[in-house]
């Protein structure tokens, strides 16, 4: 598994933002803890992560997806409540379609 390459901006003094993973423009602000992950873009991969966090009972506080053309490849990145616990990443990373995932506390 490869190292992602994050890119940051930072436009004001307390305002630092990613706008870039691995070539895959996204716009957010590092903080907490976050999944980010690379897979294919097609229908019900964010879905899918979305409803297991939630049966779960992880919270997303926000969602950035990139992705350099349709049905290729692409990047999410969720910012978390809470820390997701290592089972649910486990069925995050074996999901089909699904490249990576990790959880990074930024």
């Amino acid at each position: 598994m490869r190292a992602s390459a994050p890119s940051a901006a930072r436009f004001l003094a307390a305002r630092t933002r990613i706008v870039h993973i691995d070539g895959y423009n996204v716009d957010f602000k590092p903080e907490g803890w976050m999944i980010v992950t690379r897979h294919t873009d097609k229908p019900g991969i964010i879905g899918s992560v979305g409803t297991l966090l939630g049966t779960r009972g992880v919270n997303i506080a926000g969602m950035y997806v990139g992705r350099a053309e349709k049905q290729g490849r692409a990047v999410m990145a969720l910012s978390l409540d809470e820390s997701a616990p290592e089972d649910v990443m486990g069925e995050i990373a074996a999901m089909e379609g699904m490249e990576s995932a990790r959880l990074v506390t930024l």
